[in-house]
């Protein structure tokens, strides 16, 4: 009878995790994303209202042992820092460093990433003298 409610509630939670992890999600962009493949997708982006140049990134990251692929950690950093760069693209950044990172959060293993964006290679050499001394 235990072996029976074991297998029928790992079914359970196997069969849910699934489908939370379908290949066809939508990210940020409108994009149809397998993320079990990627490792990562956007899910919002949020501007700071003080300081204009860091951004919060929201991403659904697939850090599961069981539905991570071999290379998932490579595959995720790549669509982590593809993202980044996007972002920082369409607003005109030429850089971008990761001021913090989140712990996972939520359903979905959301991580949320501090981002700050620069525009020239003097900002970029100030706020990293900044931080260094």
């Amino acid at each position: 009878m235990k072996k029976i409610l074991f297998v029928t509630i790992v079914s359970f939670f196997l069969g849910c995790a699934g489908s939370i992890l379908s290949p066809n999600m939508t990210d940020y962009y409108g994009n149809k994303v397998d993320l079990i493949k990627k490792g990562a997708i956007l899910k919002s982006i949020d501007r700071d209202t003080i300081e204009p140049d860091i951004f919060y990134l929201r991403f659904w990251e697939n850090d599961h042992p069981v539905w991570s692929q071999g290379n998932s950690i490579i595959e995720k950093q790549k669509s982590l820092r593809t993202y980044m760069k996007k972002v920082g693209d369409d607003n005109g950044y030429i850089g971008f460093m990761v001021v913090s990172e989140t712990l996972p959060v939520g359903y979905y293993n959301t991580h949320i990433y501090v981002v700050r964006y620069v525009k020239s290679q003097e900002e970029w050499d100030l706020w990293n003298q900044r931080y260094k001394d």
